[in-house]
């Protein structure tokens, strides 16, 4: 997973990928992990914080994957990454 990670870093950092590039990162790296609950939460902020500074046509297709994230994550088994997920689930309403 470290060198996941690391390339997530990377892509990230040299954004010529761009806001689609970032999305498809995040899809891969919580399909190759599902059980990893800070995972999943961590990418889904870092995609909430990116789709802020997009136009709202191109935040439309990853509201409802961002949103799907946040609930899986707010229902989970850790009361502090529950915690977090339902922050920012109230903050999207």
């Amino acid at each position: 997973m470290r060198a996941s990670l690391e390339q997530y870093h990377y892509m990230i950092a040299h954004s010529s990928i761009g806001f689609v590039g970032v999305g498809v990162s995040h899809r891969e790296l919580i399909r190759q992990y599902p059980e990893c609950d800070k995972l999943t939460l961590n990418l889904a902020l870092v995609l909430n914080m990116y789709l802020s500074m997009e136009p709202k046509e191109e935040q439309e297709p990853y509201e409802k994957q961002l949103r799907a994230w946040l609930e899986t994550i707010a229902c989970c088994g850790d009361r502090e990454l529950a915690g977090m997920a339902l922050i920012s689930l109230c903050r999207q309403d």
